[in-house]
């Protein structure tokens, strides 16, 4: 359960993204080049390259793995570094990786200062649609952002209206570089 802006609890629905048909499936696999062949071969490289990682999980769902390989363009080298990244950002960066719990005070807390949607379904060309924006300019410290999903690539639509110079000037370089390596 969450709250709403109003102050009222909400559910939040495992199905907010429409299931990609056989249809979406297909067009992103030929826009990358890729078949079921070439996903399996990819995948079962990906878990061996995973087996000989000490400091990684080594069992991940095949469908995940598929989807990291889609969201680095078909591009192995860049697959294995984002996932590298994605798993040793979780203990270099813990202030911003850990504990995303909706259950936790903290969401709580940061559904107040912002909005993030994913639009449910897919543009023509099966990119999907973010829109990001601040509700004031009194930002809190966390964030969110973590999507399983399958297509071709992101559209954020940030809106800045709510952030000033002030707010900018509060950020550590630190912590803008910690952002900065999060979005890579």
């Amino acid at each position: 359960m969450c709250t709403s802006l109003d102050g009222n609890r909400f559910q939040m629905s495992p199905e907010v993204l429409c299931k990609p048909t056989p249809e979406i499936i297909c067009h992103v696999r030929e826009e990358l080049g890729l078949d079921e062949k070439t996903i399996k071969d990819a995948v079962d490289g990906i878990k061996k390259w995973l087996e000989l990682q000490p400091h990684l999980p080594k069992a991940e769902d095949d469908g995940r793995l598929e989807r990291w390989l889609i969201r680095c363009k078909n591009n192995m080298e860049k697959t294995k570094q984002t996932i590298d990244m994605y798993y040793s950002l979780k203990t270099q960066v813990p202030e911003l990786m850990s504990d995303w719990d909706v259950y936790q005070p903290w969401f709580d807390a940061t559904v107040k200062y912002g909005f993030f949607a994913s639009m449910p379904e897919l543009t023509p060309e099966f990119d999907r649609v973010n829109i990001f924006g601040l509700l004031t300019p009194n930002l809190g410290d966390d964030f969110i952002r973590m999507c399983e999903d399958y297509y071709v690539k992101d559209i954020y639509i940030i809106d800045l209206k709510n952030v000033t110079l002030s707010l900018i000037s509060k950020l550590s370089l630190s912590t803008i570089k910690k952002l900065e390596t999060c979005t890579v």
